[in-house]
């Protein structure tokens, strides 16, 4: 029998497949443009991209570009003897932004606009139209197949061979004090009335921060846009992992603490039904610990479309955690919490019971019978107060 929360998807962060070229039109879309942004357009234009495949997609020798410019000589993303990223997650969001311009350096991206942002830059970002047509080809050739011969002015180029197209110039709204312009996540992403404009607390937008690059002019905190965040709609049926704060900086220096006590994972009920922990008690784990021998969540529910935060009750109480981050959000305790692997490569996952957690090997090492499950991935040198946001990731088949 299936578990009652479970799909019939595994969401992973770390995939070895890539799709690298042939992807037909409409694999990828385009659902954010900022095109005026505050600042030095040179420096902070950007748009964001969406992989609805099962598979990341490598851009590495691909070609981004509008309708008007002079034809690019070479393809404009590159992964430069892989020192770039090029990726473009599995059933995620990317971020193409002015490469050369940052020097490749996405951490002043990440200054403006927050981490957790799959970001490729793109050496020689088109200058954006407030009204414009912009595409993605995966390839130089293909590029140049699209030439319109003899043309000297716009449009240049069609996009009969692009992976990914749209034209903003007719019926997108107006983007105003450097908001970016953003699709809601329901109908065609090539109709500008499933387009809004970005706005604080709208769409998940938020402010850019305040952010000072030597030599350059600083970025306007006018800039609104919600980078590598999908609307809300796109999140798929079933019990879904949608954060995990794994490395976080506390305790500072408060004795008797340690990193782990601190750790929480945001999961979202999607399963049509409420979920109670009292009447059903369920399981967390990670893949590398020793097997529990009973369920560690034994109180809480999940309404129907409710996030709660799963936390470490043995040694942090709600009224903690509503002292830290809220007392608005929905708290439910493990009594067991699984250390996270501040460096990737880790396995979470939440059974509907203990019986069937304990049906997996030894050790939480597998989860085919699990509701929910991520493999998690990360760079060990970003330091603490690290988090990951999952809920642009699409769940994928088994």
């Amino acid at each position: 029998m299936q578990p009652l929360w479970r799909g019939s998807c595994f969401w992973t962060v770390a995939i070895a497949a890539v799709c690298t070229a042939n992807l037909a039109r409409g694999q990828l879309v385009i659902t954010e443009i900022m095109h005026s942004p505050g600042g030095v357009d040179a420096l902070w234009e950007w748009i964001e991209i969406l992989n609805v495949t099962g598979a990341p997609v490598d851009l590495d020798g691909w070609v981004f570009d509008d309708d008007d410019e002079s034809s690019a000589s070479l393809a404009n993303i590159s992964s430069a003897g892989g020192m770039r990223a090029t990726i473009v997650p599995a059933g995620g969001v990317a971020v193409l932004y002015a490469g050369d311009e940052l020097e490749f350096m996405a951490e002043r991206f990440n200054d403006a606009w927050g981490g957790g942002i799959a970001l490729i830059g793109v050496d020689g970002f088109t200058a954006l139209a407030t009204s414009d047509a912009i595409g993605l080809w995966s390839s130089h050739a293909s590029y140049l197949g699209d030439a319109i011969p003899g043309a000297t002015s716009s449009p240049r180029r069609t996009f009969a061979n692009a992976v990914a197209a749209i034209d903003y110039s007719n019926g997108f709204p107006a983007s105003e004090n450097g908001g970016s312009i953003a699709w809601n996540g329901n109908g065609s992403v090539t109709s500008g009335a499933n387009w809004g404009a970005s706005q604080d607390g709208a769409l998940g937008a938020f402010t850019s921060v305040e952010t000072t690059i030597e030599g350059a002019q600083i970025n306007s905190t006018d800039d609104r846009g919600n980078p590598g965040v999908l609307p809300p709609s796109s999140a798929a049926a079933g019990l879904l992992i949608t954060e995990i704060m794994f490395a976080p900086n506390s305790p500072l220096a408060t004795v008797g603490f340690a990193e782990n006590d601190f750790e929480w994972v945001e999961v979202l009920n999607n399963t049509g039904e409420p979920i109670d922990f009292a009447d059903r008690p369920s399981v967390f784990d990670d893949d590398d610990g020793s097997q529990l021998t009973a369920a560690n969540i034994h109180s809480g529910a999940l309404a129907e479309g409710e996030i709660g935060i799963l936390f470490n009750s043995a040694r942090i109480t709600i009224a903690d955690m509503q002292a830290m981050w809220g007392e608005a959000h929905n708290y439910i305790p493990v009594s067991q919490w699984p250390s996270l692997n501040n460096t990737g490569g880790d396995t979470i996952a939440m059974w509907e019971n203990f019986a069937a957690y304990n049906t997996e090997p030894a050790g939480g090492s597998g989860h085919d019978q699990a509701a929910a499950a991520v493999t998690y991935n990360t760079v060990a040198s970003q330091g603490h107060w690290r988090r990951i946001v999952l809920l642009a990731i699409r769940p994928l088949e088994r």
